[in-house]
């Protein structure tokens, strides 16, 4: 909306009137941008990870970061603001293809779930639905739940995979580093 409103305007004519409600209206997307943060957190910690929460904080930390070029933008210094967004947007689209987003879901979850496991629940068909094989290293540790219920089907699944992996029979251009990784996660499991 800013960044309309300032185009619309003569950018050498801008009124201090305007430049000032424009950065209000970037201190209350702030607030907003605080407040989502604060709910998605209270999200996760009673629900656990998913991948659209985390997109949510990505999207989030993304937003909040091109407050900064706005603002400045605002202020008059001589930045070109496209190039400023489709930087920042692109770096932040690297990061997140580089993180291990199933292994950071199932360690999440993991950890949440031991932090308290007479309350705490872990929502094992979403972690073997929604998850790889990135996240069979973090999912071997429920092995150790005081829960065997939820040992019992996690050892399941475990076994599964483990079957499921040794019948694949894969050319060299169909190398999987996940795989091999989780290959060797389940070479003790019997």
């Amino acid at each position: 909306i800013v960044m309309i409103i300032l185009a619309k305007v003569n950018k050498g004519n801008t009124s201090n009137y305007t430049k000032g409600m424009s950065i209000l209206t970037l201190l209350f997307t702030v607030v907003i941008l605080l407040s989502a943060f604060f709910r998605m957190n209270l999200y996760e910690k009673a629900y656990g990870y998913t991948y659209l929460r985390l997109f949510v904080y990505y999207i989030l930390a993304t937003e909040f970061i091109l407050i900064l070029p706005i603002g400045l933008w605002i202020l008059d210094k001589k930045i070109d603001i496209l190039k400023w967004t489709i930087g920042i947007v692109t770096v932040m689209y690297v990061i997140l293809n580089f993180s291990n987003i199933e292994s950071t879901i199932a360690k999440r979850n993991v950890d949440r779930y031991f932090e308290n496991q007479e309350e705490n629940e872990i929502d094992l068909d979403y972690l073997f639905n929604h998850t790889g094989t990135d996240a069979i290293g973090q999912m071997k540790r429920l092995l150790n739940a005081k829960d065997e219920t939820v040992a019992k089907r996690v050892k399941e699944y475990l076994l599964q995979e483990k079957e499921g992996l040794q019948d694949t029979k894969t050319n060299w251009q169909e190398t999987n580093l996940s795989e091999i990784k989780a290959k060797e996660e389940l070479m003790n499991i019997k």
